[in-house]
């Protein structure tokens, strides 16, 4: 219980400094910690369609999803990189979380608690002029 009461106090306290109440911050810090998942896109994909062309026409159970904590980003320092790797053993740089996901994700990681990712899905690309995407599912 202590571990779940933190990581709740860990989210909460983030969400205070982007401005929410502390009664508001702690209902959703509550809401993130005992949800199933907590599905989110990956950003910055469209510099990335090679990688994910290659990723489309790859069985998603031969896909592990592995999530990367980058503090010294120079454009936020909570970003968290997306990296897909392949039973073959080449890993592709897919792009990164979304700042307020990665903003809640990023003192748990700080912490040593290693999110999971449950579902990893590439999207899109059904027609030449239509952009790969991906999305994926992590618990906390």
């Amino acid at each position: 219980m202590n571990k779940t009461r933190s990581k709740v106090m860990t989210i909460a306290n983030r969400l205070v400094k982007q401005g929410l109440t502390r009664s508001m911050a702690t209902l959703k810090a509550w809401i993130i910690v005992k949800a199933n998942a907590l599905r989110t896109k990956v950003r910055g994909t469209s510099r990335r369609q090679n990688a994910l062309e290659k990723l489309a026409g790859v069985n998603p159970a031969d896909i592990s999803v592995k999530l990367k904590r980058e503090p010294r980003n120079s454009h936020d320092s909570n970003a968290v990189a997306v990296y897909a790797a392949l039973r073959d053993n080449r890993v592709f740089f897919i792009g990164y979380l979304p700042k307020a996901v990665a903003a809640v994700l990023a003192p748990l990681m700080d912490k040593h608690a290693e999110p999971n990712t449950k579902a990893f899905r590439v999207t899109g690309g059904f027609n030449p002029y239509v952009y790969y995407g991906a999305t994926l599912a992590i618990t906390i």
